[in-house]
């Protein structure tokens, strides 16, 4: 997270925002679960195991909506034999 979602000050290190003050802990901790899921999707697939990466990718999704995490739930989602589901979250992605 680079701005605070309330005032929209750059944050810098910290659970709170420097200018207004709002408490950010929830946030970052849901943040530093999405890049733990979307670490873990990624070594998953190293391993070859489609399985967890679609679980992972999938909590990943859920916790931070992007471009990257969109993309590799729609691979996670191929990968794990639902082509129709994973060509309907492509388009999405390029829509």
């Amino acid at each position: 997270m680079k701005r605070c979602p309330v005032c929209r000050a750059n944050l810098k290190d910290g659970e709170s925002c420097r200018r207004c003050g709002a408490d950010l802990t929830r946030l970052i901790q849901i943040e530093t679960a999405a890049r733990s899921h979307y670490q873990a999707a990624v070594e998953a697939f190293s391993r070859g195991d489609f399985g967890a990466m679609y679980t992972h990718a999938r909590e990943a999704a859920a916790k931070r909506d992007s471009p990257a995490t969109r993309r590799l739930l729609a691979c996670a989602t191929l990968l794990s034999g639902d082509p129709s589901r994973a060509f309907s979250l492509w388009r999405r992605l390029n829509s």
